[in-house]
């Protein structure tokens, strides 16, 4: 019989299933609501170690800042994303104040619009679930060194397999170490070094045929000054700062410390019944050396800053169960889900008294001014807050065709920061889908957000300022489509969201405020997957008009809000060459776009739009055994572009120019 060899792209960049939509295992084509997943193929071929990274793949996605140098933060839908509640891992609160290790992912999913009926306390925008590695059930891992402009020197070890000879106890650990410089140096000619170590390990136990236990736990050490960014006067970034110079001091700091253990027991009562138990405890801890600006003369070069340093602790503990089965009711299919869950947020932070904060004038000439050698504060801020919530969620099939999704929750909140606060609320979520044939859907949705704000934190001047609760609903309208024997989804939705009374930073007079009613309108389209046998393909495109309808201050009725951009595009592709002299090869690009978009509320100037042109490529040796050497190399930013993102005018953040990265990977 004469040999056939058929050669074809194996992995590509689109996965089937997401469980941040529907707080289980679904198909993503079946499920009435948008969902952007980036799977660890994309991670790697992007050489992707950030969140912005990542999240750049998503066009609906927008990185708001790149706050003191230190971790980025995001708008989805033209809404922020609230680092204390929008962010999760593995379907569980996650705490969002430094950049998190990416590298033990497995994917990241971005779930659209209000999901507060699954996740409690939310903005509306979406939420950012991130996967974590599973142990793997046969031998496997890599080791990967990375190096690159800016002096990056990143190491990566990944192991797992299983611990017995039955397989029923597996493991994975990851190590991570990471140092790097910015572009940016600071006027008095030091480098802005920054050094990362990740520490990861994962155990899963098959108790019996129908439980399992998964104990996962990591850690993460951040150590980095800090960059203010540029400032922006008069409509535009004042002259005097260059694109590449930092003009704050270079003996801040933004040190950063966050561990996680995650417990899980999975248990199966029957083929059509199961639970879920979960315990998450998050530790996190950052030093802020703060360079705080509070005035600048242009002309003169001189800044003034007030320097102050504080140490702020968090401990989170979610625990949560969920109970999922599927049943019927005369010829009406439902898959269930009922839970329960509370999230405790213990905070310690150690301020300083206004006596003890330094003010001083420095210039962008020179000379540095030293250390005053502050310590941390001993001005003691506690406090905790309790979220408590239950909620059920039913997918009804309806025949062949039809999904109807009902679903509701309660919440609890309270908090005994500052003058205390509690409250409660329902929140509903409706949906229809329609199946035209097995690869094409239709799909219209309902859903609210509740964000419960307690008094305003310590180290503004409206300190202990009660807000209230802000909230926001979205209609969508959307449509699914799997093409090439589901190996490529095609996705669009139409979308209307408002929010009322969200908090806002006003750096300018250190005070939090809310804003009135914001009212977005978009559209999205998106394309993940393998095209044919060679080409994988992940894009996304995103319009949206944005604006403030209401507001106690006039001056920003009918104003974008800021950081909001009318388009945005992006784009990646990886061709594979898979026979011939060139097997092994894979070539990459993309491209990413973004419009002008308001440096503030107030709408003072725009950014400028920009487009960046990034490029890759990738080579495979297939070793004996099973075992395999990868090479990589990207170029991000290929053309040089320079362009910024800014949470307000006095904190511009200018984004990386030209970027070359190179890895080579020993996996087994």
């Amino acid at each position: 019989m004469e040999e056939v060899i058929v050669h074809g792209q194996q992995i590509g960049y689109y996965d089937t299933e997401a469980s941040s939509a529907l707080r289980q295992q679904a198909p993503i084509l079946e499920t009435p609501a948008s969902v952007f997943l980036i799977n660890a193929e994309l991670m790697a071929d992007q050489q992707s170690f950030r969140m912005d990274q990542i999240l750049q793949n998503d066009s609906s996605v927008q990185k708001s800042n790149n706050f003191l140098g230190a971790y980025s933060s995001f708008q989805v839908r033209g809404f922020a994303l609230s680092n204390g509640s929008n962010y999760f891992r593995d379907g569980r609160p996650f705490f969002h104040l430094a950049s998190p290790a990416t590298e033990i992912l497995d994917r990241v999913e971005v779930l659209k619009g209000p999901a507060s009926v699954l996740y409690g306390t939310l903005a509306p925008g979406g939420i950012v679930n991130l996967v974590s590695k599973a142990p793997p059930s046969e031998l496997s891992g890599f080791v990967k060194a990375t190096f690159g402009s800016f002096d990056l020197a990143h190491y990566h070890l990944d192991v797992g397999g299983p611990a017995t000879k039955d397989g029923s106890l597996r493991y994975r650990v990851n190590a991570v170490s990471e140092d790097s410089n910015s572009f940016r140096r600071f006027y008095s000619g030091e480098e802005f070094g920054s050094d990362r170590m990740i520490f990861s390990g994962a155990l899963a136990w098959d108790l019996s045929a129908n439980t399992t236990l998964l104990l996962n736990a990591d850690y993460l050490e951040d150590d980095r000054p800090q960059d203010n960014g540029l400032i922006g006067e008069d409509g535009e970034i004042i002259s005097s700062l260059d694109y590449d110079t930092i003009y704050n001091q270079a003996w801040s700091l933004y040190d950063s410390e966050v561990g996680n253990i995650f417990l899980q027991v999975d248990h199966r009562f029957s083929d059509s019944w199961g639970a879920k138990f979960v315990v998450h405890q998050q530790e996190y801890q950052r030093d802020r050396y703060d360079n705080q600006l509070l005035g600048v003369d242009n002309d003169a070069g001189d800044f003034t800053i007030r320097a102050r340093r504080r140490l702020n602790r968090r401990d989170y503990t979610n625990t949560s169960l969920d109970i999922n089965g599927e049943f019927f009711t005369g010829g009406l299919k439902h898959r269930l889900l009922v839970g329960v869950e509370r999230t405790d947020i213990d905070r310690n932070d150690r301020e300083i008294s206004g006596g003890e904060r330094v003010t001083f004038v420095s210039n962008i000439n020179g000379p540095a001014i030293p250390d005053p050698l502050i310590g941390v504060g001993n001005v003691l801020v506690r406090g905790e807050e309790r979220r408590r919530g239950v909620f059920a969620q039913d997918m009804i099939e309806v025949g062949e065709q039809w999904r109807v999704l009902l679903g509701l929750r309660y919440d609890e909140f309270e908090t005994n920061i500052g003058n205390g606060f509690e409250t409660d609320n329902v929140t509903p979520r409706f949906g229809v889908l329609y199946l035209l044939n097995e690869a094409f859907a239709v799909y219209s949705t309902y859903s609210e957000s509740f964000e419960p704000n307690g008094p305003v934190g310590g180290g503004f001047e409206n300190t202990g300022e009660q807000l209230d609760p802000t909230v926001g609903e979205q209609i969508e309208l959307g449509a699914k489509l799997e093409l090439y024997d589901g190996n490529l989804l095609l996705t669009g939705a139409l979308f209307a969201i408002e929010r009322d009374g969200a908090p806002f930073e006003d750096p300018v007079r250190n005070v939090i405020v809310q804003r009135g009613l914001q009212e977005n309108e978009g559209f999205e389209f998106s394309a993940a997957g393998l095209i044919g046998d060679h080409l994988s393909v992940v894009a996304s495109f995103t319009y949206l008009d944005a604006e403030f309808t209401r507001d106690d201050n006039p001056d920003i009725v009918g104003n974008v809000p800021f950081g909001v951009t009318d388009f945005a595009f992006s784009l990646w592709a990886e061709y594979q060459f898979n026979a011939g002299t060139l097997q092994g090869l894979s070539l990459q690009g993309g491209l990413f776009y973004e419009s002008d978009r308001p440096v503030d509320d107030l709408n003072t100037f725009d950014l400028d739009a920009y487009t960046r042109v990034d490029i890759g490529a990738k080579y495979e040796f297939e070793l004996e055994g099973g075992q395999g050497l990868v090479t990589r190399l990207t170029i991000s930013n290929l053309t040089d572009e320079e362009y910024f993102k800014a949470r307000s005018p006095f904190a511009i953040n200018p984004e990386l120019p030209r970027e070359i990265r190179a890895s080579v990977q020993y996996r087994f």
